[in-house]
């Protein structure tokens, strides 16, 4: 769900973290959610150019000159890709590390999509 998305909140099967939970797995060594760190360090990266982006960020994305997505290896343990916010103004690259902030993630038709975005330290 989202609100286990936004809170990095996670279920420990056999010592490992799953995120997001997955309500399915009926394991005997599960534990109860817990929530992870919110930062971790960059495995991979890419800017999809702005001609390309999706368009929810079609008005933003020519403005950024393109969005950039990570892959976040958490510290506890599970990946996640993840936006890089609009204000951070770090170098983002392989190695780099994040933080995941709650952001807007865009706003269409009278909605609003909240989420976690990615900014260096």
């Amino acid at each position: 769900s989202s609100s286990s998305r936004m809170n990095l909140s996670a279920q420990e099967i056999n010592g490992q973290n799953i995120w997001p939970p997955r309500e399915f797995l009926n394991v005997e060594k599960t534990t109860p959610n817990r929530n992870l760190t919110k930062s971790g360090k960059i495995v991979s990266w890419t800017k999809l150019a702005a001609g390309g982006a999706p368009s929810e960020f079609s008005i933003r994305a020519p403005i950024l000159d393109g969005i950039s997505t990570v892959l976040v290896s958490l510290y506890d343990g599970p990946n996640g890709v993840f936006l890089v916010a609009d204000d951070n103004v770090g170098t983002v690259g392989i190695g780099t590390v994040v933080d995941l902030v709650l952001r807007k993630i865009y706003a269409q038709d009278n909605y609003v999509k909240y989420g976690l975005k990615a900014i260096t330290e």
